[in-house]
């Protein structure tokens, strides 16, 4: 339910295009996304995703492979879970449930998440991490480097995060030295090997042209274009890994330890490597993405650290309610929040670790439960709303994923296990309750995101008849239509300049192809972060326009949304997206512009 399964999309195109490119080099190696190289050189995901494609089709493909890897990742999950906390298991069952519930999003803009509801190989990298640390805890050494280096070859930059844990775990059970001091060390040889690699030029640097591109295409990879509520969700981790290391003992505090201190390093390095230095390798390798196992085990140790919090002075107690009231907020900035409780709490305890509050304050502190009652409340409705509109699930489906009435479902069980002896079943009977709701509103895929039913299908064909396979088209406003419907190669959108942070030439070539769609006032004329959304206000093509995007000699046909006052070689009804398009042959246009003497330009 906190997941919908909506089809191809986010990160899922880039790696179903991918795919589609083992299968068919010919329609789409000459693709702009795939024309400089792509990162499909870095994983192995693709040529088993292909294989999957090849044998039950697209849409089946990615949702079985979205659905093996979402359980490959519960299963890890429940499996670290278990190590951390062996017998209570409602404390166990509280954990998953609050990691499940509380919002997957880290790093900036709300781009990458946890355990995400689409094919990527990220899911199944985010799995073999966990289970490489619960076998590292159990002391199984071999197998953890085995579901390491499985991790290594499905997604390098979802592995690193569980490589260099396992390492400061590693060093910190053979070396005194301290965890504050080892991670300030650690950070000072980081900043030192950054600048000087750069300064010797082994790490290369982008160029202004570059650098400029990359940074208005994905703001989200330079830690200094972060927003406030970006900063909110990495200072809510390290605030909660910070309990769990000064309140847990044993192995949770050993996995806190490692994630706190990967949490803090990832980000520092990103912000001097990439924003200081601006060097290429550092941006690239985009160390912030440590964070997500920074997340995950913040999250799933936030229980057992309340409940040791609880057990000890007041000071614990208050930290412990205000853990609680910033976790039920489930606010954007409740990272601020709980950042500041911890730092007053470890004030107070420094200054008088003995106090005891009068009945005044215990009133005022009181209080702060209901405000965070009261702020949910405020933000539950406008929330609904527009979740119900997007995700097409119904409010009470989105009322029960909310963090707050998940917790409150298992402080009922917590409360209710303990008077009755039949209400050992609960946690079963709960957990197979939001198991059937969540398998009947799982998949929320709009028609549009079937790409292989009778009708869309037999729509299509007469256009993969008048297309060449080798033709390059510019689907106006759907890359996705062009490469899943059609199966032909794009001429440019802002999705095929994902991977310019890997490729000057894909950054430049991309930025001049949106220049000239920008200037032609086509949709697609924005590689801006916070505008590719922004509304088509067209109305209708010129004939201007039409020969302006079809001068370019690497574009074959232009399929609109708005047709031109120009005879269309063919026109087609998208049922799936609600659009009609017509087709028009830029070859032959070209060849009317040279005969008129207008000209055609002749990059590619």
């Amino acid at each position: 339910m906190t997941r919908p399964y909506r089809g191809i999309w986010h990160d899922g195109v880039f790696y179903t295009v991918q795919a589609l490119n083992r299968l068919l080099p010919a329609q789409f190696g000459h693709d702009l996304f795939f024309r400089y190289g792509s990162q499909d050189q870095f994983t192995f995901f693709s040529p088993v995703y292909a294989w999957v494609i090849n044998l039950i089709g697209l849409d089946w493909a990615a949702l079985v492979l979205t659905v093996a890897g979402a359980t490959l990742w519960l299963l890890a999950l429940f499996r670290l879970s278990g190590l951390l906390i062996e017998h209570v298991y409602r404390i166990r069952l509280g954990m998953l449930l609050l990691v499940l519930a509380w919002n997957a999003h880290y790093g900036a803009y709300s781009v990458f998440g946890f355990g995400e509801a689409f094919i990527t190989p990220r899911i199944y990298a985010e799995a073999c991490v966990l289970l490489a640390l619960a076998a590292y805890l159990k002391e199984e050494y071999h197998l953890s480097l085995v579901w390491l280096a499985i991790a290594l070859v499905l997604h390098p930059l979802m592995a690193l995060p569980g490589i260099a844990a396992l390492v400061w775990l590693e060093v910190r059970s053979r070396w005194s030295m301290g965890p504050v001091r080892l991670l300030m060390g650690l950070a000072m040889a980081v900043t030192v090997a950054v600048w000087f690699a750069g300064w010797m030029g082994i790490s290369v640097r982008f160029d202004p042209d570059w650098y400029t591109q990359v940074r208005l295409r994905s703001p989200f990879l330079f830690p200094d274009l972060w927003q406030a509520k970006d900063i909110s969700i990495w200072l809510l981790d390290i605030s909660l890994l910070w309990v769990a290391v000064k309140n847990l003992t044993g192995l949770g505090k050993r996995l806190a330890e490692g994630a706190l201190a990967m949490t803090v390093l990832g980000l520092w390095t990103a912000w001097v490597g990439a924003s200081l230095v601006e060097s290429q390798l550092i941006t690239a390798a985009q160390f912030w993405r440590f964070q997500w196992l920074g997340h995950v085990v913040g999250l799933l140790l936030a229980i057992p650290a309340a409940v040791a919090l609880w057990k000890g002075t007041v000071w614990g107690r208050a930290l412990a309610i205000g853990m609680g009231c910033v976790l039920f907020m489930d606010s954007d900035y409740a990272g601020y929040v709980l950042f500041a409780f911890v730092l007053i709490t470890e004030l107070g305890k420094f200054v008088n670790a003995d106090f005891r509050p009068s009945r005044l304050m215990l009133g005022l502190l009181a209080l702060i439960p209901l405000q965070a009652i009261v702020w949910w409340g405020l933000r539950l409705k406008p929330e609904l709303v527009i979740g119900s509109g997007y995700g097409m699930q119904p409010m009470a489906v989105l009322l029960l994923c909310k963090p707050v009435v998940v917790m409150l479902v298992w402080a009922i069980i917590w409360g209710m296990s303990n008077k009755l002896r039949w209400a050992t079943y609960f946690p079963a009977i709960a957990g197979l309750a939001y198991l059937m709701l969540g398998a009947w509103f799982w998949d929320m895929r709009h028609p549009s995101d079937f790409y292989a039913t009778p009708s869309r299908l037999e729509a299509i064909e007469p256009v993969r008849e008048l297309i060449s396979p080798q033709a390059t088209v510019y689907w106006e406003g759907s890359v996705q239509e062009a490469w899943f419907w059609l199966q032909r190669a794009n001429y440019v959108s802002s999705s095929q300049a994902a991977g310019n942070v890997f490729s000057r030439g894909n950054a430049l070539e991309t930025g001049r192809r949106i220049t000239r769609l920008k200037a032609l006032g086509f949709q697609d004329n924005s590689l801006d972060w916070k505008r590719m959304d922004a509304p088509d206000k067209r109305n209708e093509t010129s004939a201007a326009q039409l020969h302006g995007i079809c001068g370019d000699a690497s574009l074959d046909f232009a399929i609109l949304r708005h047709p031109a006052n120009e005879p269309a070689l063919l026109e087609i009804n998208d049922s799936g997206m609600g659009h009609r398009y017509s087709i028009y042959n830029c070859g032959y246009l070209r060849t009317s512009l040279k005969m008129t003497g207008l000209g055609v330009d002749k990059n590619e």
